[in-house]
């Protein structure tokens, strides 16, 4: 018979609506995939006990009862619904069935399920899977939390679901009862078996010692138990057309014991039969004494297992530790490089504020000669503009009075014709004094020519130095922005190393701090090393343990 492993129960009010499950999942697995624990629910009287063995039920058999109350009772409000959900180990296989439950109160606008006159209306699904799958019990978004707000999924969600699966999951409506029946008995579910034991038992509070009560002789334990449980056995092997031969044998051999009178004559050998099964019964207590005690023993091998497993799974997580441990220091070592080609960096940027300042200098002397020589300039203009006025001054003075002596000795002189020589030395001399002045001014001329190459050299040169500077400025930013990012980039690395180092003044980090600390990171990954060697010796000697378990099981089983 299938086992369950796990329960989910969705939105479902009790105890007259002060108690609410809003999305519960009760997990019975173990560490074999197909074997679910024996569970014990240990609640105070009234915590719920006999609602939760009710809501248990109704995925198997729907509308059943509890402890003398209906399901139908706690959804007295019109759209109130629930969801209940198991999960199953199947008997020889590695897959899982899941079966579950949709209830609601009947009044809908849906007309799929409603019941004439019921107060409820359900369907049921079911699916199967190994290994992950978004209808597993934990994947279905039977809820959700909608802005801290709990808001169950509505009633037709696994309806829809299951009409998008594609085949995957299939759905039940409440008139399918009987095809629900027959798919649950395909996987060894029987509701006989629901109905009879554990409705019964959950009948009353208290129903187990009443449900015992009927067994308290051997008489009454054979007819109330082992005969109507062989009656199902046999009319469910009828129904399949299959043929149990003991079975068969024990019901035939009674029907022809029944039509003989000599039945009667053999009662008293039953008599002694009876004397007899007393002394095996006694044999039977102790072959159950016995099964407790191996039953005892194979909990401790089970305990026993999953500590092995938790230490498994302890060295597992060690050996996830040791392995980020690792890429940690191989991150450190590359962040050690990083800050190598920093430091290269550095020493480039301190070349480049050298030939900054070189060049600012360079400017300002420009900037202050360019100044120096449109002054120069200026000055010697306005003096040979002076001298050459205060000459001209002079000169057109000296011709006037010699222009007026002329005239006099021209026309009141006796030595005009001396006068005249005169003149003429006089124009000659001026010519000669002309030519000598415009020689001057054309020594000036190239002097000024001379300087305003210079200037335009000066202008090329300054123009030049500003290229170069901007060339420098967009490089410095350049350089200062990878820079920046380097930082950000190191100060994360060091903080996701947990290194606690500061950057110094000059921008780096202290290499004998950072050389410590890779040594410790060094002697703790060779202490991990050495803790895992360890941990894989204990493994092994734990798995040689179990390895031996089976043996031990055997000879406690033999004995």
């Amino acid at each position: 018979m299938p086992q369950i492993s796990k329960i989910r129960v969705v939105n479902f009010y009790y105890n007259d609506g002060n108690r609410f499950i809003p999305d519960e999942l009760y997990d019975l697995s173990s560490g074999d995939a197909n074997v679910a624990m024996n569970s014990l629910f240990n609640l105070a009287n009234g915590g719920g006990k006999t609602v939760l063995v009710q809501l248990i039920m109704q995925p198997i058999h729907p509308r059943a009862k509890a402890g003398g109350r209906k399901i139908e009772d706690y959804f007295v409000r019109p759209g109130d619904h629930s969801f209940v959900v198991l999960e199953w180990n199947t008997d020889g296989s590695r897959e899982k069935l899941l079966t579950g439950i949709a209830i609601a109160a009947s009044s809908s606008n849906s007309m799929d399920d409603n019941q004439r006159g019921n107060q409820i209306k359900y369907y049921t699904f079911k699916t199967t899977y190994e290994g992950y799958s978004p209808y597993s019990i934990d994947k279905l978004e039977l809820s959700s939390n909608e802005n801290g707000k709990y808001v169950a999924a509505s009633f037709d969600y696994m309806r829809e679901r299951a009409k998008n699966s594609k085949g995957v999951v299939d759905y039940y409506s409440s008139d399918d009862s009987v095809k629900w029946t027959d798919m649950l008995s395909e996987y060894g579910i029987h509701r006989i078996e629901w109905e009879k034991v554990i409705e019964e038992l959950n009948k009353d509070e208290g129903g187990l010692s009443q449900y015992f009560d009927k067994a308290k002789t051997s008489d009454k334990l054979i007819s109330e138990f082992f005969i109507p449980a062989i009656e199902r056995k046999l009319m469910s092997d009828v129904s399949k057309g299959t043929d149990c031969s003991l079975e068969t044998m024990l019901i035939n051999y009674a029907r022809k014991i029944t039509e003989k009178e000599s039945v009667i004559k053999q009662r008293d050998t039953n008599l002694g039969l009876l004397t007899n099964l007393k002394e095996i019964s006694e044999l039977s207590d102790t072959l159950y004494n016995t099964n407790e005690e191996f039953v005892s023993n194979v909990g401790k091998a089970c305990g026993f297992k999953a500590a092995i497993t938790e230490r498994n799974a302890a060295i597992e997580a060690e050996t996830r530790k040791n392995n980020d441990e690792i890429e940690k220091l191989n991150e450190q070592i590359i962040h050690i490089e990083l800050e190598e080609k920093s430091k290269k960096y550095y020493e480039t940027k301190e070349i480049f504020d050298k030939a900054k300042i070189s060049y600012e200098s360079a400017r300002e002397i420009l900037k202050i000669n360019q100044e120096s020589l449109a002054n120069v300039k200026h000055t010697e203009d306005i003096l040979q503009c002076s001298k050459l006025y205060d000459q001209v001054q002079k000169s057109t003075g000296s011709i006037t009075e010699i222009k007026k002596l002329i005239e006099e000795k021209e026309n009141h002189s006796k030595d005009a014709e001396h006068i005249a020589n005169l003149k003429y030395s006089v124009f000659v001399k001026s010519q000669s004094r002309k030519k000598e002045l415009q020689e001057k001014a054309e020594d000036i001329k190239c002097k000024i020519e001379k300087q305003t190459e210079d200037i335009k050299s000066y202008e090329e040169s300054r123009r030049k130095a500003e290229e170069e500077y901007s060339a420098a400025k967009e490089h410095h930013i350049r350089i200062g922005s990878d820079v920046k990012a380097l930082k950000s980039n190191t100060d994360k690395r060091m903080e996701r190393l947990m290194i606690d180092v500061g950057r110094r003044l000059d921008g780096f980090y202290p290499e004998a701090e950072i050389n410590a600390a890779r040594d410790r990171k060094i002697q703790e990954r060779s202490k991990f090393e050495k803790d895992a060697r360890e941990l894989e010796s204990i493994i092994i000697k734990d798995e040689k343990r179990r390895n031996a378990i089976p043996e031990e099981k055997a000879d406690v089983k033999a004995k």
